[in-house]
């Protein structure tokens, strides 16, 4: 897979107005430079994106692509839910309730966390498939 399939995999996880506000260029250059902070973060072997050709340093499959595309959202929807606390404390309890913006920020919340638990899940699932496999070749090796 390519690196625009690991962003469209990513969108189709993300209802967010402010993604129409922006080009597909900048939207690239944004998640580019995150991309291999979540690539760190997973602990994917071998991986890297190269910021400048726009590539992955080899061909990712399809759970490689999906944990890149949680870790993504969850990089995206971070500067949100950080300044979600700013907002809430400058609203009264009531305004809380009835701000337009109040069920956004719920909505929000509740994607990163989705977000932040598929992620981390899907993370587990990889690193014990890894296992597996050097399990399975070692034993291979030894017969």
């Amino acid at each position: 897979m390519k690196f625009e399939d690991v962003i469209d995999m990513m969108l189709t996880l993300l209802d967010d107005y402010q993604i129409a506000e922006i080009t597909d260029e900048e939207l690239q250059m944004e998640v580019g430079i995150k991309v291999n902070m979540v690539i760190a973060r997973a602990q994917i072997p071998d991986l890297s994106y190269d910021t400048d050709f726009g590539t992955f340093s080899r061909s990712v499959n399809v759970l490689e692509a999906t944990i890149l595309s949680y870790g993504l959202l969850m990089m995206w929807l971070s500067p949100f839910i950080n300044n979600r606390e700013v907002l809430q404390t400058q609203l009264t309890s009531k305004e809380v309730t009835t701000f337009s913006n109040a069920n956004r920020i719920q909505q929000g919340i509740q994607l990163y966390k989705l977000a932040k638990t598929e992620f981390y899940q899907l993370v587990i699932d990889y690193n014990t498939l890894q296992v597996k496999a050097q399990i399975r070749e070692q034993l291979e090796g030894n017969s």
